[in-house]
């Protein structure tokens, strides 16, 4: 038993890996993390390039390990960024009403044609959530784990757009 759980809170802190992101001279750069090349066996990464002396956004992609794209966005055709969550939870299967709230936070552009293109997503397990007639205490090793190994991907998507949206001189819009 307690090894399931050991095990659990590490693969769930696996999937929770944000990009790395960092600043290259004046760019700044997310790219998928040495972790998650490790866990997909190098089949597909992301970089994005936030270049405010060319006023443009670079996106990479390796897709299936052959196929490499590279896609060049210029600041004057960016509109806003949109910083969106999407709720993965899976409540509706849960009978008791119990569930862990999980996620993703994404970051994407948005062009002035109105197409989206996304910059990178954060996975997260968040609390614990406890909608049913059954008592809190009921749950309490579901509490404790959920407080555990609750990533801050939030907090890590929130700063990722706002310093993007300000290089590029836009909004971030909640969508």
């Amino acid at each position: 038993m307690f090894f399931d759980w050991i095990i659990q809170i590490l693969v769930e802190r696996l999937l929770q890996v944000p990009p790395r992101i960092s600043r290259q001279g004046d760019v700044l750069v997310a790219e998928t993390p040495w972790l998650t090349h490790i866990l997909c066996l190098g089949s597909g990464s992301r970089k994005v390039l936030v270049d405010p002396a060319r006023k443009t956004v670079t996106l990479r992609k390796r897709v299936a390990w052959f196929v490499l794209t590279q896609q060049v966005y210029h600041f004057d055709q960016i509109l806003n960024l949109i910083a969106d969550y999407q709720d993965w939870s899976l409540s509706h299967l849960s009978w008791s009403g119990a569930y862990r709230d999980r996620g993703v936070f994404t970051v994407e552009l948005r062009l002035t044609t109105g197409e989206r293109i996304l910059l990178f997503r954060f996975y997260t397990q968040g609390d614990f959530v406890n909608d049913g007639i059954f008592p809190d205490m009921m749950y309490w090793g579901d509490f404790v784990e959920a407080s555990v190994s609750k990533a801050d991907n939030y907090t890590h998507s929130e700063a990722y757009a706002r310093v993007v949206a300000g290089l590029i001189g836009v909004r971030v819009y909640a969508d």
